[in-house]
């Protein structure tokens, strides 16, 4: 019985240190495209867009400040 006891204690030890494991590597996988999103992409939503238009003038100015 001891010895039962003792396996599932380090088990569930083992099962522990995995979780964390895959709960780190969750949270690193999900910042990193959470951060990815927006970069380098001036018009990311698909949409056609007049490229002569003072808005989209506007809109390059910005992105290529905040790209610097």
């Amino acid at each position: 019985l001891k010895s039962h006891i003792s396996n599932l204690q380090s088990s569930n030890l083992l099962n522990k240190a995995y979780c964390n494991s895959l709960r780190f590597q969750l949270a690193f996988k999900e910042e990193k495209k959470a951060a990815g999103k927006g970069k380098g992409k001036l018009m990311g939503d698909g949409m056609p867009k007049l490229l002569s238009g003072d808005d989209f003038y506007e809109h390059v100015v910005e992105f290529t400040k905040w790209q610097k």
